[in-house]
């Protein structure tokens, strides 16, 4: 072989390695493409179902079709795990439809897909590798490793989470309430999924005002908002498995993002409580004496959180506790559970973003890691574009109550449903039911948008990627 044959042989083979490296990245980027637009449909589809389940007779506590526009709400508000109601649900819904609302709140909690999964996986069926990219997505974990182990975890997580949470509170309503046992126990189901799922839905008519100064209740479901919206990458990340058989031990090594997620969820709970503490000590709290305003002050840390319940009335809050308790609800919770919002990760980066420009560093680091330039990019598109969304949903808000039933309902009230919505919290100033037609539409809306991402969103409506071939030469910008 002559040495001109040889570099011939050389460049044959990195044009086909080029063109190799080139096809994986683009399956990658249609996989990942692909796969949420598996997530838009199966939601929507779940949707759907939900609401012609809800407008049957039976679903309706007075045996009557349910109108099409609240089933879809209703509906629509359980499978985002968000809470925002336009009728209650406790004296509207029938035990049916009740039934109906809580597994809507479960599947949307844990994810449509991931519950598919799980149920194939229980009765032996083969994954596919698309099947799997979707679970992996929706629970947060980029490796294929160890999926059914991954997915054992999580039924286990959630059920050993709920069933403890639902033993409490219904021994603190039977034997400290005096609540019949079969009400006791349905509630308490109820509330302990709702309150895991960080959906906000609740069978008693003034959410948790009647338990504000129960601290059993209030800690109780705290700790259920909390758990549900760590995540469950952050607890596999933090145990490790071993074969078909899950070893409950922490691990000494914790990743970057589970170590974020904690430290952001202790840093605003802890805002949220001594916020609320400190501005509705003699506001909201006034009626409690003493130490009892703790528990409910806690709770109200916590629920924006994006969880929805209220332990007091939201419309007499001070108005910087609203505003405090608005920026928790867009924040919400971490990325992969069961709550919503930008994710705490998203505002966390943004923030040591700022600080590495202000001290002048060119990477952004934490806990002695560099955060990835990718990883930035896609934090301030999911940033950008949420502040985008909120915005036009709040105009078009403004627009449409405006020959309605503005000025009765002001434009802060507005606000603060639309940041709820968006976020798939479900607090609220005691305003859905009065929104217009065009309004709740938008609202639902929203809660879709706010339960897949707006990110999400973005990348199914927008074009399919490819491969950038020319790069530019650089050119300064001055800004600031």
């Amino acid at each position: 072989m002559t040495p001109l044959n040889l570099e011939l042989t050389y460049n044959d083979c990195y044009i086909y390695m080029k063109k190799k490296t080139d096809n994986e990245k683009k399956k990658k980027r249609d996989s990942k493409r692909n796969s949420n637009f598996i997530a838009f449909k199966t939601f929507g589809l779940t949707i759907l179902i939900g609401t012609l389940l809800l407008s049957l007779p039976i679903s309706n506590m007075n045996g009557n079709w349910t109108p099409p526009l609240t089933a879809l709400f209703t509906s629509t508000s359980a499978t985002c795990v968000t809470g925002l109601i336009v009728r209650d649900t406790g004296s509207y819904f029938s035990s049916f439809g009740k039934f109906i609302i809580i597994a809507l709140i479960q599947i949307g909690g844990l994810g449509i897909m991931t519950m598919g999964t799980i149920i194939l996986t229980l009765i032996g069926r083969r994954l596919k590798l698309q099947d799997s990219d979707v679970v992996m997505n929706a629970l947060g974990y980029d490796k294929f490793k160890g999926l059914k182990n991954l997915l054992k975890l999580t039924i286990y997580y959630t059920l050993f989470f709920e069933f403890c949470g639902a033993l409490i509170i219904f021994l603190r309503l039977f034997f400290f309430y005096k609540i019949p046992i079969i009400e006791a126990l349905t509630s308490s189901i109820f509330h302990s999924i709702s309150a895991f799922c960080n959906a906000g839905f609740s069978t008693y008519q003034n959410s948790l005002i009647s338990f504000q100064a129960d601290y059993v209740i209030m800690f109780t479901m705290s700790a259920l908002i909390i758990i549900g919206g760590l995540g469950f990458f952050v607890i596999a990340s933090s145990l490790t498995t071993s074969g078909s058989h899950i070893k409950f031990r922490l691990r000494t090594k914790i990743p970057l993002h589970t170590k974020i997620v904690l430290f952001s969820t202790v840093i605003l709970i802890a805002i949220g409580f001594l916020s609320f503490l400190a501005f509705e000590y003699n506001n909201a709290l006034a009626d409690l004496d003493g130490l009892k305003k703790i528990p409910c002050a806690f709770f109200q840390g916590v629920t924006p959180r994006t969880a929805g319940f209220n332990a007091v009335e939201m419309a007499n809050l001070h108005p910087i506790t609203k505003e405090i308790t608005t920026m928790l609800m867009f924040i919400g919770g971490a990325p992969a559970s069961t709550a919503g919002g930008i994710k705490i990760t998203t505002i966390f980066i943004i923030i040591l973003v700022v600080i590495s420009i202000v001290r002048g560093r060119e990477d952004t680091e934490i806990f002695q890691r560099k955060i990835p330039d990718t990883t930035i990019k896609k934090v301030l598109s999911i940033f950008f574009i949420s502040i985008t969304l909120v915005t036009i949903a709040f105009s078009l808000l403004v627009m449409l109550e405006n020959n309605h039933n503005l000025p009765e309902l002001s434009k802060e009230d507005l606000f603060f449903e639309t940041i709820s919505a968006f976020g798939t919290v479900g607090l609220s100033m005691g305003i859905t039911q009065k929104l217009t037609v065009g309004s709740k539409l938008i609202i639902i809306l929203l809660m879709f948008v706010g339960r897949l991402g707006p990110l999400t969103i973005a990348l199914i409506v927008g074009t399919r990627s490819k491969p950038q071939i020319i790069h530019y030469a650089e050119e300064n910008v001055i800004i600031g």
